[in-house]
Order: structure tokens, then sequence, then C-alpha cells
């Protein structure tokens, strides 16, 4: 499921999600970067993603916008109906994508 869960009691907790392992370990290891003021949560799939939004309190989601077999678009979804005061970034590398 999650590739990174590096949980510490109190901090704010934020999922970061891509299916491209560069970008997800990149995006993963900046925010880290500042690991004592939240904990980084790692998926490379919406299912997966899901499942810890299910399991955990999260706080943020940073996403991609365009996935394999994914988009950020049904994940914002879900956040919106289920936790509907979550925060949702979405993020791209494409120039021609609109949010």
């Amino acid at each position: 499921m999650a590739e990174t869960l590096l949980y510490k009691m109190g901090m704010k907790d934020i999922l970061v999600l891509d299916d491209e392992k560069k970008i997800l370990q990149t995006v993963a290891e900046g925010l880290a970067f500042h690991s004592r003021c939240f904990n980084v949560i790692t998926a490379d799939n919406g299912k997966d993603a899901i499942e810890i939004l299910k399991a955990f309190m999260i706080d943020i989601v940073i996403t991609n916008l365009k996935m394999l077999g994914t988009d950020s678009y049904g994940l914002k979804e879900y956040v919106k109906k289920y936790h509907p005061t979550m925060p949702v970034i979405i993020i791209t590398a494409r120039g021609d994508s609109v949010a």
C-alpha cells in the first residue's frame, strides 16, 4: 500500500500521489526536508491513495493531474465527498493540461 509511512504523533500528515516513481520520490524527499513539521505518506496509484485516506487522518493531499488508470479528478471527488475540508493540491508537468 503506502511505500512510505513515517508517522510521528501530533504532526500533520501529507499524502503524495504520483504514478511516476521518480517524481513521487522527488516530491516526497523535498517535503521530508521539513519532516519536523509533518509526516509524508506516498502512494503510486489512486486505489492505494483512497485506502490510505480510509485508514489515516490525512491533512492534505498532493496529487498528479494525469496518471495511468486514474486521474486526480476521481480522487478529488472522493475527497470532496468524504473529507470536504481537506485541501487537495493538483500538480502537473504537462503544459497543455487544464485543472
